[in-house]
């Protein structure tokens, strides 16, 4: 197997010395040469030194939209040739952070929003909080904690019945969730508290996270196995 793998490796090599050989034949003629590529010479010339769309720069600025983050890793969608020819004065980027830091953003505040308010109903709760409708703006902190405060005091009513009891607790996850979110010192939240709010829907929201099938705006890229660092 070994001498195989040899011979295939030596056929290989005399290959690409012909193709070279017939490439440096036309050098003269005025037809491009192209250098072949192969997995030891990959790295010479891949991935270009110039600026390409789909680059993964580090230590980008997060404008305080990450709590806890100054910077962040993110994949440079501006086109080269914007670039180049002066047409795109910054970058556009899609920041590259974990699923939990995911989980502890504004950006997951609407779905957050859309099952408590669920949990509200099915409780036959009063809906007292000061949250706008389409979610990203989060809470402020004073209507935040007054009604986690109001939460709490119904959850210890003794005739609350078990099935309510239970919509409360999903609730109450959410809005401890939400506070998460709009902390500026945190950056990921108890993932007890996503189990809860979700409940049956927790294992298919992760599956299809992964998946790429859970929302346009977010993009799964499996782990590169590399240190952050």
């Amino acid at each position: 197997m070994h001498s195989r793998y040899a011979v295939a490796e030596v056929d290989q090599e005399r290959r690409m010395r012909r193709r070279q050989k017939r490439l440096g034949d036309r050098e003269g003629s005025g037809v491009a040469v192209f250098t072949p590529v192969n997995a030891r010479s990959y790295y010479d010339y891949l991935p270009s030194a110039s600026h390409e769309c789909g680059d993964i720069w580090a230590n980008l600025p997060s404008m305080g939209l990450l709590s806890a983050h100054d910077t962040v890793t993110g994949i440079v969608v501006t086109p080269a040739c914007d670039v180049s020819n002066f047409k795109a004065e910054t970058l556009t980027y899609l920041p590259v952070i974990s699923i939990t830091t995911y989980l502890a953003t504004v950006a997951f505040l609407p779905i957050v929003r859309r099952e408590v308010f669920e949990r509200y109903k099915s409780a036959k709760l009063a809906w007292s909080i000061d949250w706008p409708d389409k979610g990203y703006e989060p809470p402020s902190e004073n209507s935040l904690n007054a009604e986690i405060l109001r939460i709490n005091q119904v959850l210890a009513m003794p005739r609350l019945s078990s099935g309510d009891k239970a919509h409360v607790e999903r609730a109450a996850a959410g809005l401890r969730i939400t506070a998460i979110c709009r902390s500026a010192l945190t950056c990921q939240g108890n993932i007890n508290d996503y189990e809860i709010l979700f409940g049956k829907q927790w294992n298919s929201i992760k599956k299809d996270i992964v998946k790429n099938a859970y929302r346009p705006d977010i993009h799964f890229l499996p782990s590169d196995q590399q240190s952050i660092e």
